[in-house]
């Protein structure tokens, strides 16, 4: 009996060895290690922002967290930028106080002389239209006058070259 409890024993011990390595063999069946060493030679590193750069805040190499300051630029066309829009703010809020407010006495009485003058000088040009439409009709009768005129001295001229007599006027053709 006693030879037989001692070959249990060794059964179950040779049992669970048999398990326990099984058992790691299964767990590693997924795993793949490998030994070596892996590097890097470049990293392409971009900026949001363009400009001169005035402070590099690693070395090459340099283990870094996320987040960490790599590179400052310089500023000043962003500073230049931002004052050009507090500008134009400042320049927004005056016209927007300005409407708020409404006009200046003396803003009013400048719009008000203005349109006076305007006034004055519409009725100016209506008082002297029929003046100038007068005038204008004159002229264009004068023209068309001239031009009647050079007519009948070409055709006059043609007549007495072709018919050869002593005509001068047109009353000599009535």
């Amino acid at each position: 009996m006693r030879r037989r409890l001692i070959l249990v024993g060794i059964a179950a011990a040779a049992g669970a060895i048999l398990i326990w390595v099984a058992a790691a063999w299964a767990g590693r069946r997924g795993q793949n290690h490998y030994s070596g060493t892996i590097e890097t030679r470049e990293i392409q590193v971009g900026s949001k922002v363009g400009g001169r750069v005035t402070e590099v805040g690693v070395e090459e190499g340099q283990f870094v967290k996320a987040g960490a300051t790599l590179v400052r630029f310089e500023c000043d066309e962003l500073q230049a930028q931002r004052t050009q829009a507090s500008a134009l703010l400042d320049q927004a809020q005056a016209s927007l106080d300005r409407m708020q407010r409404g006009n200046r006495p003396e803003e009013v009485e400048q719009a008000e002389a203005t349109s006076h003058a305007m006034q004055a000088a519409y009725e100016s040009a209506q008082t002297l239209a029929p003046t100038v439409l007068a005038g204008a009709n004159m002229f264009y009768a004068f023209i068309v006058n001239i031009a009647v005129a050079a007519v009948l001295t070409l055709v006059f001229g043609a007549l007495k070259a072709n018919a050869g007599t002593d005509l001068t006027t047109a009353a000599d053709y009535a």
